[in-house]
């Protein structure tokens, strides 16, 4: 993190109360392009909506670089306050070329890998969401 930030690939938006951080969100930069990576707060703040504060505040810095031509929420496609407060989509996908001799090999992989993933990330929204409070 310390070298993304060095070298300006690191954006971190922090809201502040009595001199404590209460919410984060860091975001990474890659030329003209920002992703929103990760939202965090202090959970005894939680009906200050902290979240959407902070994103908020995040997306009036953007607008500070004038080079900065396109940002990503990584939002996804799951309802949630990122749809009211980005509701502008594109679509994107991942291209995978794999040559040599073993290239069917790696494809297959790669496929396993992101099938893998999205699995995961599926089960543990199931878990989130099956947890007391967090309907």
């Amino acid at each position: 993190m310390k070298g993304l930030a060095a070298s300006g690939c690191l954006m971190l938006d922090r809201l502040r109360l009595d001199g404590q951080t209460v919410a984060a969100l860091v975001s990474f930069r890659d030329g003209p392009r920002a992703y929103a990576w990760k939202t965090a707060f202090d959970e005894t703040h939680a009906r200050s909506s902290l979240g959407i504060q902070v994103t908020l505040a995040a997306m009036e810095n953007y607008f500070s670089f004038e080079d900065l031509v396109e940002v990503d929420s990584l939002g996804g496609r799951v309802p949630s306050y990122v749809e009211d407060l980005w509701p502008d989509r594109t679509d994107f996908g991942t291209l995978m070329i794999a040559g040599g001799s073993v290239a069917f090999a790696r494809f297959a992989a790669a496929r396993v890998d992101i099938a893998a993933r999205e699995g995961a990330r599926r089960s543990v929204k199931k878990i989130i969401a099956s947890l007391p409070g967090k309907h």
